[in-house]
């Protein structure tokens, strides 16, 4: 008989769970581990929501920027060092460089122990990065968050090697899930993005996880949509045409966003010290938000402005916010579009510590709102510009992370209908197949030109 100490309460608890869950058959185990994993989930999802907004306002509240404002730089630059601090200082450990990614290397070199103070190191250095307006989103982080959650949930249980792997993956999804309120968009980021293999049993466990950490974010919310877009008119197929050529469009726009996201990552990566490279992203974060303002934070708020018809949430707290003609507007998305993968790329690849996701999204509710007013514009093709931004985040999303069926679904959860989900989904397969044959392309003519030399 084991005798414990006073301060072993937890060892105590945990023996008591191992020796439980050895008389439990490995099925109903990893149902029970997904369950409470997205319950956990799905509350630190909350959570880090509550805290972005929290640190938003409270910076904003200090400052009271009022039209262009060089304290956009100052805030950028803040946000990025104190990230970098946290994660060399207090934490110990960089999860600037994609917490996803950081996720499916580990699993693999079969790292399926992850770190205790995994669970927190994403979600406090996110909170830093996002609140002091890092041009990113809480995905990663969530996703990364949630695989540690899974991890360190079934190595307290004493889980096999095996199960620990699926919780891990299970984690992430309910991560996704909990944050977007997108249970099927937590599940195809699991089997399209981290691409697991998954038995029969382990899909239902997945989806048990996603199902339960978007349900328990979405009541902590108050079952609140992030974007509350109305009633779209029905879908006529005489938009078809046009809807073809915004997939096109996203695809090119999708190659241009990652392409300059990498130029300024290489930028940054040139500086060989922790805080150089937290100063040089946090200034060209700076300078990007201070520029269009409109980039500041992951843009949620923004998004919903501009589908619900306010246009001049494009030049808010800008030298050009009294602009509201449709060519202003036109310059105005164009300058979003052109800043937006160098802002992403800055908040991330110096010590800040984002997601990919959200970025995505915005330049895509952008995107499909500058072809509807270069339509009307140049051609006198007027298209719905609401309709546009909101198939456009699809768009852009699944070319730029290579995830169409992932895309597809996760804006239409996160709108709560499917009403125009043929044009979404159109959109987001055309996008994926012009970004996929233009990056075929390009690689094609630079070995082309390195032979050449």
């Amino acid at each position: 008989m084991r005798h414990y100490q006073p301060g072993s309460v937890v060892q105590m608890v945990r023996d008591a769970i191992v020796g439980r869950c050895r008389h439990i058959a490995p099925r109903t185990f990893l149902m029970v581990a997904a369950a409470v994993t997205g319950l956990v989930t799905g509350v630190t999802a909350y959570l880090l929501k509550k805290m972005i907004v929290f640190v938003s306002k409270s910076v904003i509240g200090i400052i009271h920027p009022d039209g262009f404002s060089l304290w956009f730089v100052l805030l950028a630059l803040c946000g990025i060092i104190l990230s970098a601090v946290f994660q060399r200082y207090v934490v110990r450990d960089y999860v600037e460089d994609g917490c996803s990614r950081i996720i499916m290397r580990d699993l693999r070199e079969r790292k399926y122990y992850l770190k205790k103070r995994d669970m927190i190191a994403a979600f406090m250095a996110s909170s830093i990065t996002l609140g002091f307006g890092g041009s990113a989103g809480a995905e990663g982080p969530i996703a990364f968050t949630g695989g540690a959650i899974g991890s360190n949930l079934g190595r307290f249980a004493g889980a096999r090697k095996s199960d620990v792997r699926l919780l891990i993956g299970i984690g992430a999804g309910a991560g996704i899930a909990g944050i977007f309120q997108a249970p099927l968009g937590g599940m195809l980021f699991t089997l399209e993005i981290m691409a697991m293999p998954m038995t029969t049993w382990a899909v239902m466990a997945l989806a048990l996880g996603c199902v339960t950490s978007a349900m328990t974010s979405a009541s902590l919310a108050g079952f609140r949509i992030d974007f509350p877009v109305g009633s779209f008119s029905d879908f006529s197929l005489g938009l078809l045409p046009a809807v073809l050529l915004l997939g096109l469009f996203c695809g090119l726009y999708s190659v241009y966003y990652n392409t300059t996201g990498n130029i300024a990552a290489g930028l940054i990566a040139r500086v060989r010290t922790w805080w150089g490279r937290a100063v040089v992203s946090g200034l060209m974060l700076g300078v990007c938000v201070s520029m269009v303002p409109m980039l500041y934070g992951e843009g949620y708020s923004a998004m919903g402005r501009l589908m619900s018809g306010d246009y001049g949430v494009l030049g808010v707290n800008s030298v050009f916010s009294d602009m509201a003609t449709p060519p202003s507007l036109i310059l105005l998305a164009g300058a979003v579009l052109v800043l937006k993968g160098i802002a992403k790329a800055s908040a991330t690849r110096g010590g800040g510590v984002g997601g990919d996701f959200a970025p995505t999204l915005f330049a895509g509710c952008v995107a499909g709102f500058f072809f509807a007013q270069v339509s009307d514009a140049l051609f006198g093709v007027r298209l719905p510009p609401v309709e546009m931004a909101f198939v456009g985040m699809a768009g852009v999303m699944a070319g730029a992370v290579r995830a169409p069926l992932m895309a597809a679904f996760l804006v239409a959860e996160m709108s709560g209908t499917y009403r125009i989900f043929f044009p979404i989904i159109i959109v987001a397969a055309v996008s994926y197949a012009t970004a996929r044959i233009a990056e075929r392309v390009i690689r094609n003519v630079k070995s082309c030109a390195e032979r050449a030399r």
